[in-house]
Order: C-alpha cells, then structure tokens, then sequence
C-alpha cells in the first residue's frame, strides 16, 4: 500500500511546479509585450503633431461630421413623418372602416327589429282607428303606425312626435312598384335620413286581408342620431394641427371631417392646398408643396379609400423637428471631445508610464500571491484526500468485524433455537454488536461534517472493562469457529 500512495503524493506537487513554471512563462511573456507597447508609445509621442495641425484636422473633420449628422437628421425626420403619416392614416382607414361597419350593422339591427314590429301588425285592419294603432305603437315600442291602400294611399295612421308617412314618402320608392299586395311574405325596410339630422328606420308589410300596407316605423330625433353613430369627425378632434398637422376627409368632392373646422363643408376646388398635394399624383407618399395663398411650403401625403380620400400636411418648421436638436447636441459634444483630447496629450505620456509601471508590479504581487495560494491548496487537498482514503480503508475492516459477529451469533441462535438461554444470550451479543457498527457508521458520516467545518465532540465516562469484553463478544464467533479460545483479565484494569 505504501508504495502505491507514493507516486499520488507527489504527483500533485509535480503539476503545482508544472504550474507554476506555466505561470512564470506567461508572465514574462505579458511583461515583454508590456515593454514593447510601452516603446511604441513612446516613439508615438515623439512623432506627436503640433497643436495647430491638430486644431486644424478637429475643425476639417467637425465640419465633415456636422453636414454628415445634417444629412441624416433630415432623412430620418423625412422618414418617421412620411411612416407617422403613414400610420396615422392606416389608422383613419382602418376606424373609417369599422366606423361604417359599425354604423351599418346598427341600421341592419334597428330594421330587423322593424320588420319583426311590422310582422306583428298583419292581422290589423285597413279600418283601424288612431287610437288603435297607438295602442299597438306603444306595445311594440314604435314611434307611429301607418295604414295605406295598395297605391300608397293613407288611410290611417298614429304618430308620437308628429313624424309620420309624409315626411319619409318622398324617399320611398313607388308603393305600387314595391309589390307588396301582390307578394304577402315580402317586407320593405329602410332607413330615411331627414333634412334636421334626424332619421327614421321603417318597414312596410301587406296585411293578411290583402285589402292594404301597414307601415311601423321609429323616428330618432337629430341630437341622439349624433350620438348613435360612428363619426370620422369625433376621431380628427382628438389631433391638435398645431402640433400633429392638418387632416382632413373627403367625400365627393366636400370636407366631411378635418381637425381644422374651419374646413369642414368646403368643396376641394376651393382649397389649393388639397390641391396642390393631389397634383403630385403620388399616393402614400411623402411631397414637398407650396401654398399658392400662403407662400409656404408644407409636406404633404394623401390616400385613397373605398369612397373618400384622405389629406394630411404639416408645415416644413414641424418636420425638421429633431434636425436642429440633433446639430447642436454634436456639435456641443464635439468641441467638449476635442478639450478632452488635447488636454489629455499634454499628460499623456507621464501618465501612461507611471500606469504601466504600477500595473506591472501589482501584477506580478498578484501572480505570486495566487501561485502560493495554488501550491498551498494542492498540498491541503491532496493531505485531505491521504487522509479520507486511509479513514475509508480502516473503516472498511472495522465495520466487517462487527458485520461477521452478527452472522455468526445469528447462525449459532438459529442452530440451537430449542435452547431460549443460549439464543438470548446470542441475541445480546448480537445486539452489542449492532451499536458498535452503528457507532462505526456515525464515525463514518461525521466525515462530512469535518468537510463542512460542523462538527461536535461528546465527553463521557466509559468502562473499560465492559468495552473490552463487548469486543471479545464481537469477535468470539471468530475464535470459536477456528476452535480457539481467548481470555481476557480485567480485574486490575
């Protein structure tokens, strides 16, 4: 056994050395090419350009820097306008969109409940009263109730607000034409838009006699229609054209809706500025414009949707919003980088050897500082793994003594199991040496808490007597199998 352990034992220091030498190697390495860097910085100085050549290259390349900075602070203002433009009318498309979708399937709603109204007053009669036909309005949730002739005639007719079949028949269609009369399943809906803003959703259906049309229908008067819909107006008013530009819907050839009101209701021929960004004829597109009345030039974009286009322009002083920004933050920079620069030269040289010089020493301190600590860890570990393995050997044998007394008692009590004092004696000794192999695995776990820096020692008085006979118990199967015999005298112990 000893002379295995010998070539581990020194093995480790031999890669400490091995090691070490490395070290040494690379740290003289790093120190030449140190010295080297420090000889190319000193010719470098020497061959340094006087002040006004360097003033002169700053203020070339000042200027070259700040008209390149120009160039592309414009571009990128040109771009993010024309892709914020771009996205605001993406979004005024997309709401202008669903705005009428909105509004169409609320119609679509309001008519359905119509013709299921108008459906319910089939059975009425052509001869019904205006007291009868109120009575059925209000159960059905109408507005009024009309009854005609199959030529349209009025014949009666209830009405809650005074809007009735006179204001909606100059947008119907001919009744004779509708067909009604001759077609019993079939029901007339629609919407009429009145003159005060107001609008009135209607359904006409024959009724079950033949003899006539009923009409049901409910007026919403002009301040809850604005409400009830959708309007492109509502979203432009959210946009400030002070600080976002001017936008502004068109729809046959009038401003539907602006965040200028000023505009609303005009005709585009009037407007030059619409006309002036039409004329480029580049849809989604960014363009430079002058103002005919205003002789200013703006930047301008225009799309084209289902049944209207939309317009959008700012003036060129809120384009270039971050140009000028953009200059004078480079510019600022610039003159402090140059201070930097040439206040840095002046010391540059003394600086830099008294740092090299420092870094060389405090690297070298360093390297041999961790080059001890290495040798010292390879030797602590490798004592430490002497020790586990040396532990871990004695232990196996120790604990394979106490292992083969209880086998052994085991046998011998089953062999005489018709004699209960010899098994119980045989199962005392068995049990002494169960708690000294229990002691044995708790010596053998207290390993880790010595690894872990955790452990406690336990002061107690033990009988020597009784320890060396429980060994001589442990071991007495041994003897006996090998017809030996052992005594032991404690008697002056």
């Amino acid at each position: 056994m000893k002379n295995m352990k010998h070539p581990k034992e020194t093995s480790a220091p031999a890669n400490a050395e091995r090691g070490t030498e490395a070290a040494r190697k690379e740290k003289t390495g790093d120190m030449l090419r140190a010295k080297d860097k420090r000889a190319l910085k000193k010719k470098g100085s020497d061959r340094s350009l006087p002040t006004s050549a360097f003033l002169l290259i700053c203020t070339m390349f000042g200027i070259v820097l700040l008209t390149l900075v120009f160039s592309i602070s414009r571009r990128q203002d040109e771009l993010e306008s024309q892709e914020r433009m771009a996205a605001t009318f993406a979004f005024f498309k997309k709401q202008t969109t669903a705005y009428e979708q909105y509004n169409d399937t609320a119609a679509a709603k309001s008519l359905v409940r119509e013709s299921a109204a108008v459906n319910a007053l089939v059975d009425c009669s052509v001869h019904a009263t205006p007291e009868e036909l109120r009575k059925e309005a209000e159960k059905l949730w109408m507005t009024g109730i009309s009854v005609l002739n199959p030529e349209g005639e009025l014949l009666s007719e209830y009405t809650e607000d005074g809007v009735g079949y006179d204001a909606v028949r100059g947008d119907l269609l001919e009744i004779a034409d509708l067909s009604l009369v001759e077609y019993p399943e079939k029901t007339y809906v629609k919407r009429v838009e009145l003159e005060d803003g107001s609008f009135t959703d209607l359904a006409m259906h024959a009724l079950r006699s033949g003899e006539g049309i009923v009409m049901a229908y409910r007026h919403t008067d002009a301040a809850f229609a604005d409400k009830s819909k959708l309007t492109m107006q509502t979203l432009m008013n959210g946009y400030d054209a002070n600080q976002m530009g001017t936008f502004v819907l068109v729809r046959q050839g009038v401003v539907d809706a602006s965040n200028d009101t000023s505009l609303i209701g005009q005709e585009i021929s009037s407007l030059s500025m619409l006309q002036a960004i039409r004329a480029t004829n580049q849809a989604e597109k960014i363009a430079s414009v002058r103002d005919i009345r205003s002789r200013s030039r703006y930047y301008g974009m225009y799309v084209q949707g289902r049944n209207y286009t939309l317009y959008g322009y700012v003036p060129m002083s809120m384009f270039y919003n971050s140009t000028m920004a953009n200059l004078m933050t480079v510019m600022f920079c610039y003159f402090l980088v140059v201070a930097l620069i040439q206040g840095l030269r002046w010391n540059a040289d003394k600086r830099y050897k008294k740092r090299e010089e420092l870094a060389a020493k405090s690297y070298q301190e360093a390297l041999e500082k961790k080059n001890q600590e290495l040798e010292i860890a390879v030797h602590q570990e490798a004592a430490a793994n002497r020790a586990k393995r040396e532990f871990l050997f004695n232990m196996s044998h120790d604990i394979r003594t106490p292992m083969n007394a209880i086998i052994g008692y085991t046998s011998l009590a089953a062999t005489h199991i018709d004699h209960p004092e010899q098994v119980v004696d045989y199962l005392k000794k068995i049990s002494t040496a169960s708690q000294h192999l229990l002691s044995l695995i708790n010596d053998v776990l207290d390993m880790s808490r010595i690894e872990s820096g955790k452990v406690s020692l336990e002061l107690k008085q033990m009988n020597l007597p009784d320890i060396v006979h429980d060994i001589r118990d442990i071991i007495q199967s041994n003897i006996a199998s090998k017809r030996l015999s052992l005594f032991i005298d404690t008697m002056d112990v």
